[in-house]
């Protein structure tokens, strides 16, 4: 099953997998990028070419459409509506499978529902009932739950440390302030929170070290040294608010870092005890936790399960296959 990832935006360039790592579609030299571990690993949506040697374009990057021997085509149309369509992939892809994906929850909701109704099926990267319900009822079609792939036994066998620092790392969101569009509700606020404040507090009680540094999209190894950095440590402290998202929780669960706090459904999902933003309810929780070693390795032990069993390439290969219908 060959698959393209098409989306209609983007700062990543086309780019298509052989062996297991990543060419430029245009120059067949090795794509390495900000956000990727050389040519061999990428980050979430990016990271579904590794699944089985696929496809990622750039759709604005081309005049035409490169021509590519495909199955199953993942879309996302969340930027430029009224220059591309669902129709135009078909005819250039006539015996593939459109499949429409979500990539940002920023993008405006009602678009989002008008470009679902016009793929095969249509997916979204979250678990969480009240924005499958949303989607469900104003497509007019039952949406279906994709997770964004992560290579775990990659990243495991190059960042993981039995060896770490009983410490706290104190994690900044990227972008701080923003609106989101989650299903029909609207989120908006600082994503960053008092989890400063809250690290801050918890590493005093506890006497525990805490380093809180903000790695720049500007870094040409920005993933690279963030994972190094955040390897060294015990927990990771995240108060976001939003629902959506929470791709940080993977990292740590990988890694073998514990995450303390945040809204979203993966947290809740990976970490059901320490989630939230409650001060209060997190510090009881902390508490129970910091100086339990055997607690501790339940939770890694359970958070890391999960990530395999949902968001590892063999299971999120699966879940396409599964959706389109193939044995």
């Amino acid at each position: 099953m060959k698959i393209l990832t098409l989306v209609d935006s983007s700062a990543v360039k086309s780019f298509y997998v052989k062996d297991k790592k990543a060419y430029e579609m245009k120059t067949d030299l090795p794509y390495i990028r900000n956000q990727s571990i050389g040519n061999e690993c990428f980050m979430s949506i990016f990271e579904y070419p590794f699944l089985n040697d696929g496809y990622y374009v750039t759709w604005d990057e081309w005049d035409e459409l490169p021509s590519l021997d495909v199955d199953v085509i993942l879309l996302s149309i969340e930027k430029k509506y009224q220059l591309y369509n669902v129709n135009q992939v078909r005819k250039k892809y006539p015996n593939a499978f459109v499949l429409g994906v979500l990539k940002e929850f920023s993008s405006n909701y009602q678009n989002k529902v008008k470009f679902f109704k016009q793929c095969d099926e249509y997916t979204l990267p979250i678990m969480e009932s009240q924005i499958h319900d949303d989607f469900t009822k104003d497509v007019g079609k039952k949406s279906n739950f994709l997770a964004q792939p992560y290579d775990v036994d990659f990243l495991y066998d190059k960042y993981y440390k039995e060896e770490r620092l009983n410490s706290i790392f104190s994690y900044i969101v990227p972008s701080e302030w923003v609106t989101i569009n989650y299903g029909r509700e609207i989120q908006n606020g600082s994503r960053r929170g008092n989890t400063e404040i809250f690290a801050n507090k918890m590493s005093e009680k506890f006497n525990l070290q805490l380093q809180r540094n903000e790695t720049l999209f500007s870094s040409p190894t920005q993933w690279r040294d963030f994972l190094e950095m955040l390897s060294n440590h015990s927990f990771c402290f995240n108060l976001d608010f939003c629902k959506g998202g929470g791709n940080q929780a993977i990292q740590n669960a990988i890694l073998g870092v514990i995450n303390i706090g945040g809204n979203g459904w993966i947290q809740n999902y990976l970490y059901p005890e320490l989630s939230g933003i409650n001060e209060e309810h997190l510090e009881i929780k902390f508490s129970q936790i910091v100086n339990d070693m055997k607690k501790r390795n339940e939770i890694i032990k359970h958070a890391f399960d999960k990530v395999v069993m949902t968001f590892s390439l063999p299971s999120v290969y699966k879940q396409i296959k599964k959706i389109v219908g193939v044995q």
